[in-house]
């Protein structure tokens, strides 16, 4: 069976298929309202950790979630991430009751999809049997809006310190 190049189906082709990347643009009061739609998924997240709610820390991210830990390796997908906060939710000694402080968010888009990168600073203050310790670094936030909710894709946290004797 041979194929038949036609024109007008051509151009139909051509037409979708630059319709569908070239969805319209944000404009800046769109981006002001996705920051802060952003911001405030960041508040309820932050939230959610100091009060232990598993759901509620785990209700952002996406299901191909990825984080990329400032020392302890990388948890690659959302059920090992959610595994990982039920058990320090547990431990008589948390070590992840981390607060990030969103310094930067960029929102732009790709492929049609609204996405966004927020770049912050991140603090875990912990007690271990060795007394208060407070690691803290930097990280990145890879955000995605693929339908009508922002959800988490991946998280990298740099460790650029500890405070405190249990250090």
């Amino acid at each position: 069976m041979s194929f038949r190049y036609s024109w007008p189906m051509g151009l139909t082709l051509a037409v979708s298929l630059s319709a569908a990347g070239m969805a319209k643009p944000p404009t800046a009061s769109e981006m002001k309202a996705e920051k802060a739609a952003i911001i405030e998924l960041r508040r309820a997240n932050n939230a959610a950790i100091a009060a232990s709610d598993l759901d509620g820390t785990m209700r952002m991210a996406a299901d191909d979630y990825v984080l990329v830990g400032g020392n302890d390796g990388i948890i690659r997908s959302k059920e090992e991430m959610r595994q990982r906060w039920a058990d320090d939710f547990a431990s008589p000694h948390p070590a992840n009751r981390c607060v990030r402080q969103p310094a930067n968010i960029t929102v732009g888009q790709a492929g049609g999809v609204l996405r966004a990168a927020e770049i912050g600073n991140w603090r875990c203050p912990a007690e271990r049997p060795s007394g208060a310790a407070t690691p803290y670094g930097t990280y990145l936030a890879h955000w995605s809006k693929r339908s009508t909710e922002w959800r988490l894709v991946s998280h990298n946290y740099v460790t650029l310190g500890c405070r405190g004797p249990g250090c």
